[in-house]
């Protein structure tokens, strides 16, 4: 099988977690994420901000990334490709 090449894992990543987004959405769950709610406080617009946000997603994030990367479905990459290509506006603090 061939593996995803640096270019293309981190947009698959991204949407497997879209994935669990729309899964969260689709259950009415709203995540309690502090980090959420300071970015809701200091003015952004809460439709606009993700459910799973911050270091939710760079958990998320991270974990699915060392799951592809046991199953050697991902090439090993040691730049934080999400921020370096901003293909996920939502994460801070990822990794």
């Amino acid at each position: 099988m061939p593996k995803l090449n640096i270019d293309t894992q981190q947009q698959f990543i991204c949407e497997i977690i879209e994935h669990f987004e729309n899964f969260l959405d689709m259950k009415g769950i709203e995540l309690d994420n502090p980090e959420k709610q300071e970015a809701i406080d200091a003015g952004e617009n809460e439709d606009s901000i993700a459910n799973i946000y911050g270091t939710d997603y760079g958990w998320l994030q991270s974990d699915i990334k060392g799951s592809l990367k046991s199953w050697e479905l991902i090439e090993d990459d040691p730049a934080n490709i999400c921020l370096k290509y901003d293909i996920c506006p939502t994460v801070k603090n990822a990794e």
